[in-house]
């Protein structure tokens, strides 16, 4: 080969190493931006991840407080709406059915709901505080926990208002369980401060499907117990 041609093969050698070499140095600057774009896509993925599971945190302590009251941990008087709505549902369904000679049983299953009033509450949170009110309210609901089945739905329906549904009760046994709360209540007091003691009384109203002129909408059943209660808070003051 002659000095020419070595000059040239050597200039065409080292044009393709700086081609090379150019083309290695921009593949590894798609490389890096490559895996930087991974390393952002990785960060926004967990971010995405992170938000996800706090909306989803959020979702449950949203559909908890619908469900729960914060105070008593009693459910709410929305979850108490649908619930007593419910077994309305089934009742008039099985009385329908009943009716057109699909169900063999003389009678659909019944229920009771109780409507529940603390009496004299305004008058400790007057003479103690609100946070004795508050100890009234958890003491009470403890009490109304214990003193029904487990099948028995239990709410704080608002202050110091509670209802309480009986699935399959009708109001004869209705009036017996009120008469056991109502001794429970005898042994129920919380010591104040100032050497006092609060005492829980009660009244209590009735409203059962069971009754001859039966109640049909959630409405009507709330009202009889309230009015029911409302007489018996009367007849309590009296005393």
């Amino acid at each position: 080969m002659s000095d020419q041609s070595e000059k040239y093969a050597c200039l065409s050698s080292k044009i393709e190493i700086e081609l090379l070499k150019k083309e290695i140095q921009q593949l590894r600057f798609i490389y890096e931006d490559a895996i930087a774009s991974l390393r952002s896509t990785s960060l926004e993925l967990e971010e995405a991840r992170r938000n996800a599971r706090m909306l989803e945190h959020e979702v449950e302590e949203t559909k908890k407080l619908a469900v729960y009251d914060m105070l008593t941990n009693l459910f709410t008087r929305y979850e108490m709406e649908g619930q007593i709505n419910h077994h309305l549902s089934l009742l008039l369904r099985a009385e329908h059915m009943i009716e057109k000679g699909k169900l063999t049983q003389t009678e659909p299953e019944h229920f009771s709901i109780l409507f529940i009033d603390l009496d004299g509450f305004k008058a400790i949170n007057d003479t103690q505080g609100h946070q004795y009110g508050d100890r009234a309210l958890r003491t009470f609901s403890s009490l109304l926990k214990q003193s029904f089945r487990e099948a028995d739905v239990i709410s704080r329906w608002g202050g110091d208002e509670f209802v309480v549904l009986l699935p399959g009760v009708n109001r004869e046994k209705t009036v017996k369980i009120i008469s056991v709360l109502q001794d429970n209540l005898t042994n129920v007091s919380i010591p104040c401060d100032d050497g006092s003691y609060i005492h829980l009384r009660a009244s209590i109203g009735i409203a059962s499907t069971s009754e001859i002129s039966t109640p049909r909408t959630l409405e009507e059943m709330i009202k009889r117990a309230d009015n029911e209660m409302y007489e018996s808070k009367t007849n309590n003051r009296g005393k």
